[in-house]
């Protein structure tokens, strides 16, 4: 019998969970990578480059949504074993991240930083044109937002980074609630029982 017909869909939920938070960083890179470059190459005149930017951009801020979801969905079945909740944190913290970057990028583009300390990624601000990534800072800001939800999630609350607009604030809120739900609930559960389900 043939290998191949022997190996069984996995059912999504038994997937790790930092696959889904790396997969959703991928799609928004890569779609708001996609979306500067048609800016900047193609001209906008048309109702066809805008449905296709407009689509990139609903890709790139859906993504990580869709991942919590499915974090959410699978919660039962990853906090079963150690190596499990260690992914599951992991990917929590990645989501997060995604998140506060997805604040920066939606809301951060005319000037006004919703979080205090996280690089921007886009360039000056002028008053009726078009405001571009700085391609550079992407990987600086990727990096500030990792950083945060480390530190938030842990509660930790270093204090070099902190959120300046209400939804911001909203988002940050509910890292830490979601940073103290895998602590005591998941991580105090599994040694609570002595490691067993």
């Amino acid at each position: 019998m043939n290998i191949v017909s022997k190996l069984k869909p996995r059912e999504w939920r038994e997937l790790n969970p930092l696959w889904w938070s790396l997969v959703s960083w991928a799609l928004t890179i890569g779609c708001y990578g996609l979306g500067e470059v048609m800016l900047r190459s193609f001209d906008w005149g048309g109702l066809a480059p805008k449905i296709i930017l407009s689509c990139l951009v609903g890709v790139a801020a859906i993504a990580p949504f869709v991942s919590l979801l499915i974090f959410v969905l699978a919660y039962k079945r990853n906090a079963q074993t150690l190596r499990r909740i260690v992914c599951m944190y992991l990917a929590l913290v990645l989501l997060c991240a995604n998140l506060n970057f997805l604040v920066m990028l939606h809301f951060g583009r005319d000037g006004s930083a919703p979080f205090h300390g996280i690089q921007t990624v886009w360039d000056e601000y002028t008053i009726g044109r078009p405001t571009p990534i700085i391609f550079e800072n992407v990987f600086l800001s990727v990096i500030d937002c990792i950083h945060f939800s480390i530190a938030t999630l842990s509660t930790v609350g270093y204090g070099d980074i902190y959120p300046t607009a209400w939804y911001a604030k909203l988002v940050v809120d509910i890292e830490i609630l979601m940073g103290l739900g895998i602590n005591i609930l998941t991580i105090g559960r599994y040694f609570s029982r002595g490691g067993e389900q």
